[in-house]
């Protein structure tokens, strides 16, 4: 490599060579800055896609959950209630089980082979969440009506709720014949 002079050089020359440089160092500044935007662009993508990929897996488990909870994958469906007493004694069994004795349950009708219990309390929120969701998991087909939830005291809520359950064709007869041999 050669070294030039300044001196040498006119100032036309001295302008060319400045103007080279500054063209250059321009083009090196620009080709910095598409670089930093592309690799910011990359690094966006990639963000977006772990955030998909989160959530479609959050999404597949929370199938899977509904899943196993509404029995989609069993042979059959859950049964209609024996009796009226099976029914009361799940319903005790299902607030008992997790410590929560504090619900009031009480027979509201009888008809057509349709029993219905009238549910009430004041409990934890999330312990409501638990008994409700363990209705899914029940051996018996009900059906919650006249829901009604209130803000109560220390993190409770007032609730009441109706369940409905279809009483077996059969079993009911034998229940009242049982009930009136007593």
């Amino acid at each position: 490599m050669k070294l030039i002079n300044c001196a040498e050089l006119s100032r036309e020359q001295l302008l060319a060579v400045v103007a080279v440089i500054v063209v250059v160092a321009a083009g090196q500044s620009f080709m910095m800055k598409k670089l930093e935007r592309q690799t910011a662009e990359i690094t966006s993508v990639r963000r977006e896609a772990a955030a998909g990929e989160a959530a479609l897996e959050a999404r597949s488990n929370a199938l899977f959950q509904y899943k196993a909870a509404a029995r989609i994958d069993k042979d059959e469906l859950p049964s209609p209630v024996e009796s009226q007493n099976r029914l009361y004694s799940a319903l005790i069994g299902a607030f008992s089980a997790r410590g929560l004795e504090g619900a009031d349950i009480e027979k509201t009708a009888e008809a057509d082979g349709i029993v219905s219990f009238r549910v009430s309390g004041n409990l934890p929120y999330a312990s409501l969440l638990d008994v409700l969701s363990s209705f899914r998991q029940g051996p018996y087909l009900i059906k919650i009506t006249d829901f009604s939830l209130d803000v109560g005291k220390n993190e409770n809520v007032r609730f009441g709720f109706t369940v409905e359950a279809e009483v077996e064709r059969g079993r009911k007869e034998e229940g009242n014949k049982q009930d009136e041999g007593r």
